[in-house]
């Protein structure tokens, strides 16, 4: 179980990284009482910017980050940092800019009013 979330995270089946499936693999060999997968979830449940250990929030679009507060997600968001944790692009870089779920927004002047 818990290789099969690696490669997932890795993306080693395809062109594409299925953080969902991943995470769902290393919880389920998290709880057969697998180590590494332990140490994984705890990982993926710690604050991105922070590194707290429990971060009950996420980030609303792509469900990846968490972070333990509002006021780590906004930081993380506008100004990039932390320790990392399970988000791709790695922690460093702003979240907006990594985040899969965001999309590139027109400007006014490529066609189309509003």
């Amino acid at each position: 179980q818990y290789e099969l979330g690696e490669m997932f995270r890795h993306g080693l089946f395809c062109d594409t990284v299925y953080m969902r499936l991943a995470r769902n693999y290393v919880r389920r060999a998290s709880v057969q009482g697998h180590v590494d997968a332990l140490a994984r979830m705890q990982q993926l449940r710690s604050c991105v910017l922070c590194g707290a250990v429990k971060a009950p929030l996420a980030c609303a679009l792509c469900h990846q980050a968490r972070y333990c507060d509002s006021a780590c997600s906004k930081k993380h968001w506008c100004e990039g940092g932390g320790v990392g944790g399970g988000v791709m692009g790695g922690a460093s870089a702003r979240h907006r800019h990594t985040c899969p779920r965001t999309h590139p927004r027109r400007s006014n002047d490529e066609g189309g009013t509003r």
